[in-house]
């Protein structure tokens, strides 16, 4: 389990306070809510698969991809 902090998924309906189940057994898939470590840090995104490669994207607009 990992607890949400922050407001960067509030638009897939993910709240910071939340808990989210993760199984790591599933292959991401390319539209999936992931949990990756970017700089050493958890971080819940996006996973959006393109011809220049990966990107995190957040489901609130003030947050970078």
């Amino acid at each position: 389990m990992v607890r949400v902090s922050g407001d960067s998924m509030t638009g897939a309906g993910i709240s910071d306070g939340d808990e989210l189940v993760v199984d790591r057994a599933r292959r991401p898939t390319d539209g999936a809510v992931v949990v990756a470590i970017l700089d050493g840090e958890l971080t819940v995104k996006r996973l959006r698969l393109t011809r220049a490669g990966v990107v995190l994207a957040a489901e609130n607009p003030a947050y970078p991809e």
